[in-house]
């Protein structure tokens, strides 16, 4: 005969956080997984797992939780300070290899990993932001690629660079997209850094240019103790660029935080232009 599993009711915001928290880990052990193994009936069998644990989190029990804040160690006991050592070669920055100016994207995922931990040790959001340029294969097409890679993409990152110094971290993710990731940002702190990046690039001076640059914007803001893995963090932000660039000169802005879909975008300024 089976029994109903009960619990207290001052229990269920732990278990759900304790959900939340395996969902994660399990589903990142599933993307790794995934680049390793060629079996289809493994992959299948832990797609099952996945859907199992993504069902329970959109039950009533879990949705009606109020999600609590689990105390950290830090907040008892005064860490000890380790004797400085020289970073290993691993930590050390890697730039672009184009232009030196931004980091590298093959950071991206480890840097995105470490600095989601940091932030959650302190109970504080991560964002991640992609930026697209809008237009640019019309201006590629206009000038050259050899004339934007000299006269605009180094002047842009600089700007990208600028606007994020001192907030975060900003990645050459493509030829004209990039990545920003900002430490303890809530939606209304990434506006404001974004909406500094757009002002100074409408700013910028640039010979032959006609029009201001403009960027189309997605940031996904993701709470402490989310579910979601920092790929689907990714993912989230991608796609709410993708939704700026509808509008275009747009930020669009998402969070996360207890379920597996965020919630809806917030569109934070831009114009009804799909050119």
């Amino acid at each position: 005969m089976n029994v109903p599993l009960t619990t207290e009711d001052n229990a269920t915001p732990f278990l759900a956080a304790a959900l939340a928290r395996y969902r994660r880990t399990f589903v990142a052990d599933l993307e790794r997984s995934r680049n390793r193994t060629v079996s289809a009936e493994l992959i299948e069998n832990l797609d099952a797992i996945k859907k199992v644990l993504d069902g329970l989190l959109t039950s009533s029990w879990y949705v009606a939780a109020q999600p609590p804040k689990i105390p950290r160690i830090r907040e008892f006991v005064t860490p000890d300070r380790p004797q400085p050592v020289p970073p290993p070669l691993a930590a050390v920055p890697q730039m672009d290899d184009k232009f030196g100016i931004l980091l590298s994207a093959s950071q991206l995922p480890v840097r995105v990993e470490v600095i989601r931990r940091e932030c959650e040790e302190r109970y504080v959001p991560l964002g991640i932001a992609f930026v697209d340029v809008d237009r640019l294969k019309t201006l590629n097409t206009e000038f050259g690629e050899t004339w934007v890679d000299s006269l605009i993409l180094p002047p842009l990152m600089r700007a990208v660079e600028g606007a994020t110094y001192g907030h975060g971290a900003a990645y050459r993710y493509g030829g004209d997209e990039f990545v920003l990731v900002l430490p303890s940002a809530t939606v209304a702190i990434a506006h404001a850094i974004l909406v500094r990046l757009q002002a100074d690039l409408r700013g910028l001076a640039i010979a032959g240019l006609k029009a201001p640059l403009t960027v189309s914007v997605g940031v996904c803001i993701v709470q402490p103790d989310a579910p979601l893995t920092d790929r689907e963090v990714l993912h989230w932000a991608a796609l709410a660029k993708r939704k700026a660039k509808e509008k275009r000169d747009c930020i669009a802005a998402i969070e996360t935080a207890k379920g597996i879909e965020p919630s809806e975008f917030k569109f934070l300024g831009g114009r009804e232009d799909n050119g």
